[in-house]
């Protein structure tokens, strides 16, 4: 009887001690928000809570900064009037009649086209980290087999016509990613940006990148909607989506900070900025963004908001982005943003950069059959019937070159 008695005692001690711990880890926890900030989330789920939001509120790494650091995070300046550069009018979302009745560039036809969610830290760059998750998913819809980390830093930095940390436009990007463009994220990485004791911060200059040469470009980007009109109507946006994710701006206030889960509308807190986001695709009368606060924000770092919310898709902007097609012929023009097909690339990363070949030409896949090339060793150029390059094509087994473009339809 005093053997079950003792066991009976250590059972209840050890239980005694998990309790303890347990409440000691959600002690450590909650205190993770200060006073004000406990009650700002208390007084934005009450307001939920009243008016059966769709969505829910909780602790999130950003609720947890500062009044200053949480307000730094949104840098977007909204664009009145194309300011600078020429818009390519060339390019333009397809009209179309009908949109799907869900669309998600995450399972697009079982492929992912959206990179991984990033931190833009305490640096104002939302406006850059848009972007170039924009530019690098147009990257993956030309060829979704490549592995692509495009540089934000490289835009921060050496972007003349935005501001660094403290904010940007989103056309000034576009036109500085078609003229410029950046490089990879091995080359300019972002930087560890700290939490600013005061005062703005300061990204590296540019020229602290002269030794990056492999850069990438956008061919084109156009407006959703022309500025000054109707920038944020839901059937622009979805006909936009068609050709790829669409980067625009939107309105925070301060309960968004708080999400965790849901479809977001607002509920309450004050107006803290313009912020620049990725729409990936949408539902039933919401858009799914991708953010750039981390995967401890929101949904593993993607958000849901109701069309219309918080005039989402305000300066709503589409590029474009070609697969460089170099030619197969000695001394050829090379693009920076891919290497040569055979042979080597002589000033590679300027612009003055060229493909030298070897007299004898491999199989080219350019639908003509050139010298040092013959039925046996290229049937596709000198025997087979195919598709040349830049030519129309329904699928990539008709093309010369093995690949037909995905969305606009020709041999690459």
């Amino acid at each position: 009887m005093e053997f079950l008695n003792l066991k009976k005692k250590i059972l209840i001690w050890v239980l005694g001690v998990i309790v303890l711990s347990l409440c000691g880890f959600l002690s450590t926890a909650s205190a993770k928000l200060n006073p004000e900030q406990a009650q700002e989330l208390a007084k934005i789920q009450k307001a939920m809570k009243d008016s059966s939001a769709k969505w829910t509120a909780g602790e999130t790494s950003v609720s947890r900064m500062s009044r200053q650091e949480r307000k730094n995070l949104c840098g977007l300046k909204f664009t009145k009037a194309p300011e600078l550069g020429t818009i390519n009018d060339g390019y333009s979302p397809t009209s179309v009649e009908s949109t799907p009745v869900t669309l998600d560039w995450r399972n697009y036809n079982y492929n992912n086209y959206i990179t991984d969610v990033k931190d833009q830290l305490y640096c104002g760059s939302c406006y850059a980290f848009a972007a170039i998750a924009g530019m690098e998913s147009q990257v993956l819809i030309n060829d979704v087999t490549i592995l692509i980390d495009l540089s934000e830093q490289f835009v921060v930095s050496c972007d003349i016509y935005n501001y660094g940390c403290e904010g940007g436009y989103l056309d000034r990007v576009f036109n500085f990613l078609t003229d410029t463009g950046t490089t990879d994220e091995d080359c300019a990485p972002y930087d560890d940006y700290p939490p600013p004791p005061e005062g703005p911060l300061s990204p590296p200059t540019c020229d602290v990148y002269d030794m990056c040469t492999d850069f990438q470009r956008t061919s084109g980007w156009s407006w959703v909607a022309k500025p000054l009109h109707v920038r944020f109507g839901v059937d622009n946006i979805k006909n936009a989506l068609l050709n790829g994710p669409v980067v625009c701006g939107m309105n925070v206030y301060t309960d968004f900070f708080s999400y965790t889960e849901g479809v977001y509308t607002y509920k309450g807190g004050v107006y803290e900025g313009g912020h620049a986001v990725l729409i990936v695709g949408y539902g039933d009368g919401y858009w799914i963004c991708k953010n750039s606060w981390g995967t401890d924000w929101g949904e593993n770092g993607f958000f849901k908001i109701a069309w219309g919310n918080c005039y989402i898709g305000r300066d709503a902007i589409t590029c474009s982005y070609d697969m460089p097609v170099i030619a197969c012929y000695e001394n050829a023009d090379c693009d920076n943003a891919a290497p040569c097909s055979t042979g080597t690339c002589i000033n590679h990363g300027t612009l003055d950069s060229y493909c030298e070949y070897t007299p004898i030409i491999p199989c080219c896949g350019n639908g003509e059959c050139e010298t040092g090339e013959d039925a046996v060793s290229c049937p596709a150029d000198c025997g087979a019937s195919c598709i040349p390059l830049g030519e129309e094509c329904s699928d990539s087994i008709s093309c010369c070159s093995g690949k037909c473009h995905p969305r606009k339809g020709y041999c690459i």
